[in-house]
């Protein structure tokens, strides 16, 4: 017997899904032909309309075994697997925690949300000249994980201007650079064959932008008679090679409208690319498309009959300060709350910024890349990094004891300190030493006998009040132990300038571990994970030496981010 059951599978509609575009960072697909008017978007009511809007109906056929009952009551499940709407993200980072516990985590979270992604294929990465096998393996790790997880791949980019290896950016014979160029996207269109989508050339609109230092790219953009006649080019060569591919043309600012002339220049000419590439980065809240504009935007290049892929979608999650203003509002704010008494809670002060110290670079110097490379960059390091625990045993840093006399009624007391009973807060989540680290079989918490304080008393002088030493009677054990863990990593570093950056700020530190540089670009994740973390910003010079503006900044924390106990 047949059984014919009618189910909803997903068909998306784009301006119900624009509800939800700011929420997330992703790379999407829109389709040309599905067009509508465009009403006010509210949340009120959006699961009505996803049943409406994002499903339709499709018919199963299940033949049943004849010795089967009829009458029998019978329950099937349906679950969708996968749909022709592309919903992913970039896989441009993933490649620092790959074959890493984390890089395995983030592919199972992958696949339970995403069906699309796009892979980084920079220049500098694919270069054969750096003979990188770490990156190859890379690659075809994560090629045959999408193939076999049925997740579809979009190539980013076979060329932009800001991404290529210093001997391309600095060619001298523009004459060979355009065989160089060409020769470069066939490789990367014929070594990655299951690669369908590509993303052409990135951002076409940029080169000659005011921010953009010049290169031998410029020069053979301006030899080929301008972005025009040289995008032409481009675009006919990736076709020679390989025609079924689905290209893209991919812009950072969909507003700018000699985007949108380029577009329509390339359908004139007839060229064969599939899709319009818009990007969305909303860093700021100066930045961010309200719903109105992300709809007119999409309407005005509708009209070009080709489907639209938001290829690149940042929206900001972190704390940090928008600017320099906000921050200096939050300093006042935290003085205010220093100042009638109150903690300052490190747990949930926002971080001002991260900080690397590594011995190579990743971006050619010149590009945008690498200026917020050297603004984060560490430009020396030196430390104390107080691992041994003996001197903090003795300032009292985990366990102390107070004596006090009262010499009105010669009274003698004893109060004990425990850096385990007192539940410090602390800048990292791990405690500044090992719980096996023991000394004639007790804990160090438990040393109390490590550091001694004496304060004389007087509690006759004045009534409800022990008088001479009675705030340090209160608070000197825990708020000595706050100071001498302070201390636990201190280190003097040198970045560049920034007024932004002041003592009270939260900065975090990651520091490559010693090594070589080809070791390091086998595993760029060698991270030391013990020296690396939350630091408080406790001293800063500001040195203007020749033209260039640095600082010297002292920064400490209390706690460890890895555990010390391993």
């Amino acid at each position: 017997m047949n059984l014919i059951i009618l189910v909803h599978i997903i068909k998306m509609k784009y301006k119900y899904f624009l509800n939800t575009l700011l929420l997330v960072i992703l790379s999407v697909s829109l389709n040309a032909q599905d067009h509508s008017v465009h009403k006010k978007w509210e949340l009120s009511g959006a699961d009505e309309r996803i049943q409406q809007n994002r499903k339709g109906d499709a018919v199963l056929e299940f033949v049943l075994d004849d010795k089967i009952n009829k009458k029998s009551k019978s329950s099937i499940e349906l679950d969708l697997k996968n749909h022709d709407f592309k919903f992913g993200v970039s896989f441009t980072q993933l490649r620092r925690f790959w074959g890493q516990d984390y890089g395995d985590l983030y592919l199972e979270r992958f696949k339970e949300v995403f069906n699309y992604a796009t892979i980084g294929m920079y220049w500098q990465l694919t270069d054969e000249r750096s003979n990188s096998k770490f990156m190859d393996n890379y690659y075809k790790g994560i090629l045959e994980w999408t193939k076999k997880n049925d997740i579809r791949v979009k190539g980013h980019p076979l060329m932009w201007h800001e991404a290529m290896p210093n001997w391309v950016r600095n060619y001298k014979n523009i004459d060979e650079l355009d065989g160089i160029i060409k020769a470069h996207m066939k490789r990367l269109i014929d070594s990655y064959p299951q690669i369908n989508d590509w993303d052409v050339y990135n951002e076409p609109i940029g080169p000659f932008k005011p921010h953009i230092p010049p290169s031998s790219i410029t020069k053979w953009i301006k030899q080929k008679g301008g972005i025009y006649p040289a995008m032409v080019e481009i675009y006919e060569y990736v076709n020679s090679v390989n025609p079924n591919k689905n290209y893209s043309n991919n812009h950072y600012h969909a507003k700018d409208p000699e985007f949108f002339k380029i577009n329509e220049f390339f359908i004139e000419k007839d060229l064969n690319f599939s899709s319009i590439g818009m990007q969305a980065h909303m860093q700021s809240n100066d930045n961010v498309m309200s719903e109105e504009q992300l709809w007119n935007q999409i309407e005005d290049y509708a009209v070009l009959g080709k489907n639209i892929q938001f290829t690149e979608i940042t929206v900001t999650s972190s704390e940090r300060f928008k600017n320099w203003k906000d921050h200096q509002v939050f300093l006042a704010k935290r003085d205010e709350v220093i100042a009638q008494g109150g903690e300052l809670d490190l747990e949930s002060k926002p971080e001002y910024e991260e900080y690397e110290f590594i011995p190579y670079f990743r971006q050619d110097i010149g590009t945008a890349g690498a200026y917020n490379e050297l603004r984060q960059r560490v430009a020396g390091f030196g430390s104390d990094y107080n691992m041994g625990k003996l001197n903090d045993i003795g300032s009292g840093a985990y366990a102390s004891t107070l004596h006090t006399i009262d010499i009105s009624n010669k009274k003698y007391e004893k109060t004990f300190f425990n850096y385990n009973k007192s539940n410090p807060k602390k800048i990292n989540k791990n405690k500044p030493f090992s719980s096996n680290h023991k000394i004639a079989d007790r804990e160090i918490p438990d040393l109390k006998e490590g550091k001694n304080y004496f304060i004389s008393l007087n509690s006759l002088q004045f009534e409800n009040h022990k008088n001479y030493h009675a705030p340090a009677y209160t608070t000197i054990l825990k708020s000595e132990s706050h100071l001498h863990t302070l201390g636990f990593n201190h280190h003097r570093i040198s970045l560049a300038g920034d007024f932004g950056l002041v003592v009270g700020s939260k900065i975090r530190l990651k520091v490559i571990k010693p090594t070589t540089i080809e070791d390091a670009e086998l595993d760029p994740t060698m991270l030391d994970k013990y020296t690396g973390g939350l630091y408080l910003v406790t001293r800063v010079v500001h040195v203007f030496d020749d033209k260039v503006y640095r600082m010297r900044v002292d920064i400490k924390r209390d706690s460890s981010e890895e555990s010390l106990d391993a």
